[in-house]
């Protein structure tokens, strides 16, 4: 079973489900792999932002957190969450990383997509 904690006024029992949903589809389609996600369930139109830990640390000396945002409401159109299988991979893919079962001591040498001064400095082994 996947940990997660939702604190936040306004979210409804229905989202708590989708971050639950999003969790194991991530987890079932790209095993082995470490993925943490934010949620923003603003009326306005909210967001949910997929998020590899990998490619922060190996980012580590930019400013910001790097990852894969999803509208809510494309989410909640598409009920296989094809969506968040395309964002999980698309990152991975971005860091060079296999889309299967994650293989510890992978290194992270360039992730496309990232300024060249954003780059990671030393090999990072995952």
């Amino acid at each position: 079973m996947h940990e997660y904690e939702i604190n936040s006024p306004g979210v409804t029992m229905m989202d708590i489900e989708l971050v639950g949903r999003v969790f194991k589809k991530l987890h079932d389609c790209y095993p082995g792999h470490k993925w943490e996600i934010e949620f923003n369930s603003e009326p306005s139109g909210g967001v949910l932002h997929i998020i590899n830990p990998a490619l922060n640390a190996a980012l580590s000396f930019t400013n910001g957190t790097w990852g894969y945002t999803l509208h809510l409401k494309t989410i909640y159109t598409d009920p296989d969450l094809k969506c968040v299988m395309r964002a999980g991979g698309e990152l991975l893919e971005r860091m060079e990383l296999a889309r299967g079962h994650h293989k510890r001591e992978q290194a992270i040498l360039r992730v496309h997509g990232v300024p060249d001064r954003n780059q990671p400095i030393n090999k990072l082994v995952i």
